[in-house]
């Protein structure tokens, strides 16, 4: 798989896991101040976490292996699950 040029499919599940997480909660978490404590933990802006997730495969930016962590451990899941599956990756074919 070439992906020396940048694809629209997002490096990681971080969206995917705030919203289930938000709608799994009873009662139900405000989704925004929950991003602004991740934010917090994390020390950064939430305009910054908006490109973190945004982050798309092909790109050089990624997240550090702490900050994958707390993200993580915010959302009550294994690190390996904040990564778009492999499936996911694949070119559609022709």
């Amino acid at each position: 798989m070439n992906l020396s040029k940048v694809t629209e499919i997002l490096k990681y599940t971080i969206k995917e896991k705030i919203t289930e997480k938000v709608e799994s909660t009873e009662p139900k978490l405000d989704k925004s101040a929950f991003v602004r404590s991740i934010c917090s933990r994390l020390n950064i802006s939430e305009s910054q976490f908006r490109k973190i997730q945004n982050y798309k495969l092909g790109e050089v930016s990624e997240i550090s292996a702490w900050q994958m962590k707390v993200i993580a451990e915010s959302l009550d899941c294994a690190m390996e699950d904040l990564f778009t599956p492999i499936e996911e990756q694949q070119p559609e074919a022709a």
